[in-house]
């Protein structure tokens, strides 16, 4: 799908309340200055998302409701801060400013030139912000921060990457979506589910539990998540044939075994036993460490 197009459709899938907490366009005048400011020709996807809305309004949590279950896993990673996520108004995106990151042959990403291994260093324009919360500052408006990340669009191949600014490792370059239309229709999808969550949640019934692979299928649960991210990863590699979420469907009972230490180990047995699976990159240890953070 088109950017404008998954633009289109994002929109229309928002509830008016949700709406409103997007700002209006951009203006030509707008966007050049934006260009000028930042010493760089605008991404023409970049120009498209702010010709469409200037970011979002400091009241809306559109974007930080639809998000934080998928970033909450890689921010807990690395910190224990609070966070907030927003989509950035063309002045922040200003204030912010462009930043490089560097590409390797193999399509993985890094902030910093890896000794001997090529690459090349591509401009991204950020329009994404997640802000750590642990050291909020008395300017107005704030910058973003060394430990807050970004979210930004090459200026090469358009492909949308997560990173932290500080980027004080090689690593801590992820790639979210191959476009800015595929990502918009994926997060269009993670609106309609946090809305779909929330209405769950304030639903007192008495329906049956789901099952297992219904369980599995659901984009959040805690089992889809943990595949995916070793899928984005290439920690592992499934089977020819096999589907995440058949493989997700096994993990559902492991992830609820208790102690937590159990359910890591059984997920790792099963991980290295099973058809679906054709082979595992990573070792034990991190495996373990990423595991328990999908534990039920």
């Amino acid at each position: 799908m088109a950017l404008a197009e998954s633009l289109a459709a994002f929109e229309q899938a928002l509830l008016p309340s949700e709406r409103d907490g997007l700002r209006r366009p951009a203006s030509a005048a707008s966007l050049t200055g934006a260009a000028r400011a930042l010493g760089a020709t605008l991404h023409p996807s970049i120009a498209a998302l702010y010709g469409w809305h200037d970011g979002e309004s400091n009241h809306s949590t559109l974007f930080d409701d639809a998000l934080r279950g998928e970033i909450e896993l890689q921010w807990g990673a690395f910190s224990e801060a609070p966070f907030e996520i927003r989509f950035m108004t063309l002045d922040e995106v200003k204030r912010s400013g462009t930043d490089h990151i560097w590409t390797l042959p193999d399509g993985s990403a890094h902030r910093r030139q890896p000794d001997g291994e090529g690459g090349k260093q591509v401009e991204v324009f950020p329009f994404l912000w997640i802000q750590s919360k642990d050291d909020d500052s008395d300017r107005s408006p704030r910058e973003p921060g060394d430990h807050d990340w970004l979210m930004a669009v090459d200026a090469i191949e358009g492909k949308v990457w997560l990173f932290e600014i500080a980027g004080e490792r090689l690593e801590g370059v992820e790639e979210q979506a191959p476009d800015l239309g595929t990502w918009m229709e994926n997060l269009a999808e993670l609106v309609v589910l946090a809305r779909d969550s929330d209405d769950d949640d304030a639903d007192d019934d008495d329906d049956a539990p789901p099952s297992a692979a219904e369980e599995a299928a659901a984009p959040n649960s805690p089992s889809m998540l943990l595949m995916r991210f070793l899928l984005d990863r290439n920690l592992i590699e499934l089977a020819e044939g096999a589907t995440p979420v058949a493989m997700a469907t096994k993990l559902v009972p492991l992830l609820s075994i208790r102690p937590p230490k159990q359910a890591v180990k059984a997920v790792l047995e099963t991980l290295t036993d099973s058809d679906l699976i054709d082979e595992v990159f990573a070792d034990d240890a991190i495996l373990s460490r990423i595991i328990i953070e999908f534990v039920d």
